[in-house]
């Protein structure tokens, strides 16, 4: 039961006659009220406002790892490893940016379907970082919120 109010049986009779006799529904007084339970308005049991999930949201990260290939120029990739929530669970998009020597790459996921499982479901996703062009140096990458870094011996520009 979504609501109700809870009142005395004698005023409940009470109630019960009067609005039989007036031919319409007659409201406990506040006075009488013992207990309410949810958004009860003129014997309509008002339902909240259901707020739905947000359609997309950050995964979560188990962990990274970054890999170096040895090509010329260097490719770097980072492979991420999650859990979707359930069995719907789908990767929605991968955004990367870099500033200076930080790479920020951020995964969200969607639900699609209403049944699903309620255990966790691995994921493994393999991101390519844009490193052409980049000097020799250290660099960190952050995948939301799980960093590692990797560093680039040389410059890796082709001359």
């Amino acid at each position: 039961v979504s609501c109700y109010v809870v009142t005395h049986l004698n005023e409940l009779m009470s109630r019960m006659i009067a609005s039989e006799l007036e031919g319409q529904r007659i409201e406990a007084v506040d006075e009488d009220i013992l207990r309410m339970v949810g958004e009860y308005q003129a014997g309509i049991c008002q339902m909240p406002e259901v707020i739905p999930p947000p359609l997309t949201s950050k995964a979560h990260i188990d962990n990274i790892r970054v890999l170096i290939l040895e090509s010329f120029p260097v490719q770097v990739h980072v492979v991420a490893n999650g859990q979707f929530s359930d069995g719907c669970g789908r990767i929605d998009q991968i955004n990367s940016e870099r500033k200076d020597n930080l790479f920020t790459v951020e995964i969200t996921t969607r639900n699609e379907g209403e049944i699903c499982t309620e255990a966790l479901v691995p994921f493994e996703e393999v991101i390519s970082l844009e490193v052409e062009g980049l000097e020799a140096g250290v660099y960190t990458v952050d995948v939301n919120g799980v960093i590692d870094k990797f560093e680039l011996e040389m410059d890796n520009v082709l001359k």
